[in-house]
């Protein structure tokens, strides 16, 4: 596990899960959406403190 943990960035570039490409050239292929989601999410909790 050290080489999983210790790994530079391009350690792992492309993940399919039940046959579908999830991660392409490092990238999850629904980042942009995951991205705005979060910081929706924050936003929304931060207005709320």
């Amino acid at each position: 596990d050290g080489w999983i943990f210790t790994g530079g960035n391009d350690a792992v570039t492309d993940v399919w899960s039940a046959g579908r490409h999830m991660v392409r050239e490092g990238r999850h292929i629904h980042r942009e959406r995951i991205e705005r989601r979060y910081a929706e999410t924050l936003a929304g909790i931060m207005a709320r403190i």
